[in-house]
């Protein structure tokens, strides 16, 4: 697997209201359950917005899109979309990503099956990209931190009579913070005994 760092990113955020409810940060990273038959799932993300619950949509712009392959990030693996991102505190209704995945036979967003790429497309995906509904917090001095992660198996589909392959996500906002993992060793003479 090739894993390469993206470039940090420049941030273009609307100013906030004089609102003294004070900030916190936001993180943000994508991963995968991997599709089958599939040998990279590439999607352009251009950027994000979210939704204050008391005013109004701001949005992030990336200096440079990131191409991120999806499937190279199974198995734990994430890549950071924003990482420590200072906005206001509070209730945020829902995270919208940018992405470039339109029907234009640019290989922005691509799919490689067998060695050869098929253009990938999110159904209105560069008008109104991928709306995550189900809000979020973040909280005043501290850190809110989410990774996405995207059901790759039921999010691909092959539309019959047309090219290409679309992008109908199936994604799962998860709280890092409340994440963890489990590791160790099994006793390989208990194995034995009960096989």
């Amino acid at each position: 697997m090739n894993r390469r760092q993206l470039p940090l990113l420049a941030v273009l955020l609307a100013a906030c209201g004089g609102d003294d409810k004070g900030t916190g940060m936001l993180s943000v990273q994508v991963t995968d359950a991997p599709v089958d038959q599939a040998e990279a799932v590439v999607v352009r993300f251009t950027g994000l917005s979210f939704k204050p619950a008391d005013g109004a949509p701001q949005m992030v712009v990336f200096e440079a899109p990131k191409d991120i392959d999806l499937l190279a990030l199974a198995g734990g693996d994430a890549a950071p979309l924003v990482s420590n991102l200072v906005v206001p505190a509070g209730r945020y209704e829902w995270l919208r990503l940018h992405v470039q995945a339109a029907f234009d036979t640019v290989h922005d967003s691509y799919i490689t099956i067998d060695g050869s790429q098929y253009e990938l497309r999110v159904p209105s995906g560069s008008q109104s990209g991928l709306k995550l509904p189900g809000g979020f917090v973040v909280p005043q001095g501290g850190v809110a931190s989410y990774t996405l992660d995207f059901d790759l198996r039921r999010s691909v589909v092959q539309p019959t009579g047309q090219p290409g392959y679309f992008l109908k996500p199936v994604i799962r906002m998860v709280n890092t913070a409340q994440v963890g993992t489990l590791s160790g060793a099994v006793d390989s003479a208990l194995i034995a005994a009960q096989c």
